[in-house]
C-alpha cells in the first residue's frame, strides 16, 4: 500500500513527507527517491545527525533533492518529546496525510490525530479487525479519518505553518516563574491540564518559550 500510494502522488507530482523511521516511514522516502520524485523528512533532533542513525546515508540522499527538516537546533539530541514535537510539525505542514498502518499506542496515531485537529485531511487504509498493527488506523476511521481504498483520494501538497499556542502554557509559565521544573514536578503542580503534559510542554519548546536544559529541568526562556 506505501509503495502504491507513493507511486501516485510522485506521478502527480506531489512532495512526500515522513519521519525517517524505520518501516514505513523509510519506505515512502526510498520509493519516492526511486521514482524520482520529491521527498522531505521530518526528523526529531538536530541536523548533526539522522535519527535513527543507521539512516544517515537515506538522509543525505533525500537531502540532495528534496529536505531534511527539523524544528530544533543543531545539536539537540532525540528525546522522547522531541518525537511529538517532530510529529506536530509534520502534521502542521502536511495538506493531506496517509496512515498506512499504526497501533492504538504509536507516534503515527499521535502524528494522526494532531493532523485531525488542525483540520488536515487524514487518510487511514483499513484492515482486519484482528490485525495488532492496524488497530490505530482502524479506530482512526471513527475519529474523523477517511478510508483510503485507491488513488482517487486527492492529496493536498505542503505549506509552511506554526502551531499555535497550547490553551494551558499560562499556567506553565506561571510555575516556571518561581523555578526551573522537572516534567514530574510540573505535573505535581498543574494537575489539570486539558491535553497531555508532553504535548503542552513540546509546543512551549517549539515556540521558543520554554527550554529542556543539561540539568534535566524546563527553563523559561531568557530566565535562571
Amino acid at each position: 500500500m506505501t509503495k502504491a500510494a507513493v507511486a501516485t502522488l510522485v506521478e502527480k507530482g506531489i512532495i512526500v513527507a515522513s519521519g525517517l523511521s524505520f518501516g514505513i516511514d523509510a519506505l515512502a522516502h526510498q520509493t519516492t527517491l526511486e521514482y524520482n520524485g520529491i521527498t522531505y523528512a521530518f526528523i526529531p533532533c538536530g541536523l548533526h545527525k539522522a535519527q535513527p542513525a543507521s539512516h544517515s546515508a537515506l538522509m543525505e540522499q533525500i537531502a540532495d533533492t528534496g529536505a531534511v527538516i527539523t524544528p530544533y537546533a543543531y545539536g539537540k539530541e532525540a528525546l522522547p518529546f522531541r518525537f511529538i514535537g517532530r510529529n506536530a510539525v509534520l502534521a502542521t505542514w502536511c495538506d493531506s496525510l496517509l496512515v498506512v498502518e499504526a497501533r492504538k499506542r504509536s507516534g503515527s496515531m499521535h502524528t494522526a490525530r494532531s493532523a485531525l485537529k488542525k483540520g488536515k485531511q487524514v487518510l487511514a487504509v483499513p484492515n482486519s479487525l484482528l490485525e495488532p498493527k492496524s488497530s490505530g488506523t482502524n479506530l482512526l476511521l471513527t475519529e474523523g479519518a477517511k478510508a483510503y481504498y485507491d488513488d482517487q483520494l486527492q492529496f493536498g501538497g505542503c505549506y509552511d505553518s506554526i502551531p499555535s499556542s497550547h490553551p494551558d502554557e499560562e499556567d506553565v509559565i506561571e510555575v516556571l516563574n518561581e523555578n526551573p521544573l522537572t516534567t514530574s514536578e510540573i505535573v505535581d503542580m498543574v494537575p489539570d491540564l486539558s491535553l497531555s503534559v508532553m504535548e503542552c510542554l513540546t509546543d512551549m519548546e517549539l515556540s521558543g518559550k520554554i527550554v529542556f536544559r543539561s540539568d534535566g529541568r524546563w527553563h523559561l526562556v531568557g530566565g535562571i
